[in-house]
């Protein structure tokens, strides 16, 4: 990375991608997992070929779009607010990057597909009671992906097939510790995260998540297709760090540049287009850490880049859709 500042890294017991002391050593096998996965369950596809979420109604899309501050594209942030009445943010107390990104993207793609629906009725639960309890989907990541013994970490492809198999529990599920939703304290991570005794007690209280597709995301290109045209969320893994870099006048516009080095899974959760340019918002899970850029709508959770250094960013990753559901038979009364 060419365009990489001189940087101090944030804490990395934070992060959690892969379980290997080399980022390329995680790449590589992220993208065995990702092969295996794809030949097994066929749930990874290209982006030409993802089938799209639930079509919202004309009508509804265009109230969206009016609360978007930018000319074009698609933010799933004004989705998530329609529905649990707030935009999801979390700060991370181990290093469940992985499960935590992964459960947040849960909880948007159901959003999006609730307002396909035409139901906004208790979804699974208002505010952090909508969010999947992120312990149980950070460990049954972990036990598809041999990881339940050693320290903290897990893999993007591991956890699309722990929840595909294991379902995810909301935080409204009854007997769920209810310090620090929707993550728990330190401790209940790290219980979850080790033990599948602890795990098996609760998969009888998990809701199923019928995941039809996980399209790849390999370029801009398919960014701007899986987000504005498709609207699926990515959670992308890889070892890239940001760092703020400067506030743009002329699209008004707060940006981040690659700086440092992470092993560590974030969000994708809008693309969008301002005087003919086109960005990327990534959304982090470490709190209020990050500049955003509130004029745009973008809260301080998140980083906005350039889409010419996403282009670069996501060849150096494995990048997943939370694509097609078949359907939302685990609405919880709350």
């Amino acid at each position: 990375m060419s365009d990489v500042a001189n940087y101090q890294d944030p804490n990395p017991g934070l992060m959690g991608w892969g379980i290997h002391p080399q980022i390329a050593q995680n790449l590589a096998a992220e993208r065995l997992i990702h092969d295996d996965l794809a030949s097994r369950t066929k749930l990874i596809c290209s982006a030409d070929q993802a089938i799209g979420a639930a079509q919202i109604s004309p009508k509804l899309e265009e109230q969206i779009r009016k609360l978007f501050k930018f000319d074009k594209g698609w933010s799933f942030l004004e989705v998530e607010k329609l529905v649990y009445g707030r935009n999801f943010n979390m700060n991370q107390n181990i290093g469940n990057c992985v499960g935590a990104s992964h459960s947040m993207l849960l909880a948007t793609r159901i959003a999006h597909e609730i307002l396909g629906e035409g139901d906004a009725e208790n979804p699974l639960g208002q505010g952090l009671l909508g969010m999947p309890f992120i312990p149980y989907s950070y460990g049954v990541g972990r036990m598809v992906g041999g990881m339940l013994s050693g320290g903290d970490g897990s893999f993007c492809g591991a956890q699309i097939e722990g929840t595909q198999k294991y379902g995810f529990l909301p935080c409204s599920t009854p007997g769920i510790p209810q310090e620090d939703l929707p993550q728990g304290l330190a401790q209940t991570g790290r219980r979850f995260g080790s033990s599948q005794q602890v795990l098996e007690k609760w998969m009888p209280h998990a809701k199923v998540f019928d995941l039809e597709e996980a399209p790849a995301c390999r370029s801009a290109d398919d960014a701007i297709k899986l987000i504005t045209e498709k609207y699926y969320p990515l959670q992308i893994c890889s070892g890239w760090g940001f760092g703020y870099w400067k506030y743009d006048a002329n699209y008004d516009l707060d940006l981040y540049k690659p700086s440092g080095s992470w092993s560590h899974s974030m969000q994708i959760v809008a693309c969008f287009e301002v005087k003919g340019a086109w960005f990327v918002t990534i959304r982090n899970q470490w709190g209020d850490s990050h500049k955003g850029s509130l004029n745009r709508g973008f809260p301080k959770n998140c980083m906005v880049i350039p889409i010419e250094t996403f282009d670069r960013w996501v060849k150096d990753s494995e990048t997943l859709a939370i694509g097609k559901i078949k359907g939302l038979s685990y609405k919880v009364e709350v």
